[in-house]
Parts: structure tokens; sequence; C-alpha cells
């Protein structure tokens, strides 16, 4: 991800975490629950680009919830695309997104938004790892930043449900607020 934000290295880090190229910081993190039927804890890399106006803190939060990433089980460029669609090829589909979520990216940025991916390492696991991986990018989140708004979740396709999921789950099981005031579920 690419950004105009001003990034500084002198911020405070944790050991693990990375400078991806653009100045974007990552994460890795894992779940702290797994479902009963799985054999292992979810895990993933959050990804902050922060906004202009936050001096590397998280003032406006939003998280991108990540759904099914197809990329990682199957060649992109031979994937069949809806006749609708017609593009020439896969790439020139890709970069058509690619322009759309720039210019989202852009104007939550020059509002102050700071976005943080969530990125799945394995998005077809259970929904139910997925979403204690959502709460645990949610408990980063909270312990991170010096907000000046709750939390913003925006699930891309499954991950709207995987985020709903979440939400729901945090509320039966902690007492603590989730300080999330909005989630988007879209396709």
């Amino acid at each position: 991800m690419q950004s105009h934000s001003k990034y500084f290295q002198n911020r405070k880090s944790e050991s693990n975490r990375t400078i991806e190229e653009g100045g974007d910081f990552t994460d890795p993190i894992t779940a702290d629950d797994k479902y009963s039927l799985s054999s292992n804890y979810a895990s993933g890399t959050l990804t902050y680009d922060y906004g202009e106006s936050s001096n590397e803190k998280l003032d406006k939060p939003i998280l991108i919830v990540e759904g099914f990433d197809e990329t990682d089980y199957v060649n992109p460029a031979t994937l069949w695309i809806w006749e609708r669609d017609k593009p020439k090829d896969y790439n020139s589909f890709l970069e058509k997104k690619l322009r759309q979520v720039q210019l989202l990216k852009d104007r939550l940025e020059t509002n102050g938004y700071d976005i943080v991916h969530l990125n799945f390492d394995e998005s077809t696991d259970y929904m139910q790892n997925s979403a204690y991986l959502v709460q645990k990018a949610i408990k980063v989140l909270k312990n991170q930043s010096e907000r000046e708004e709750d939390i913003v979740i925006i699930g891309l396709s499954s991950g709207g449900v995987i985020a709903k999921y979440a939400l729901a789950d945090w509320e039966k099981r902690f007492s603590e607020d989730h300080e999330v005031r909005l989630n988007v579920a879209f396709d």
C-alpha cells in the first residue's frame, strides 16, 4: 500500500514491527482464542496507514477486515471473470478496483482517518477463528490509540460477516466495551 502520508521512524515500536515500502508499519498478530473444532489459533498482519493529521497516533482508526483472498489459492491470471464485467484481462480488472480503493483511501486519509488493514494468514479458516483474530485486532487498536473517535470497522465480503460475528461474540463474552462505533459490511 503506497501513501502520501508522512511517517516517522522514531515511533514507539514493538520488537516484531516492520516498516513496509511506502512507510506503512506492519504488526503480526495471533488470536487469543481458538474455535473448539480448530487445532490452531488464527493469525494475520495489521498494516497501519496513518492519516495526514495523525502524527502516527491512531486518532480516528478504521479497521479494514479482508474477506476471502482468492489469490492465496488460485493463479489470478486463470480466474474466470463474469461476462458483464468484460475486462481484457485480470490485471486490468485489478487496476480498476485498485483505483477505486485508492480514491477512498485518499479521501479517508485527507480527513485524518487512520487505516489499519487486517490481512488473515488463512482466509479460509473457521469463521469463529477469524472472528477471534478481529477481536484481537480491536484490542490492539484500543491499546495503541489516543482516539478522538471510537473504532470504525469496514468488512469486505466475508470479512463483513466475520466482523459482525466478532462484535456479537464480544458483547456476549466480555464485560468491557469494544469501543466500535460503526461496523460496515459490503460485498
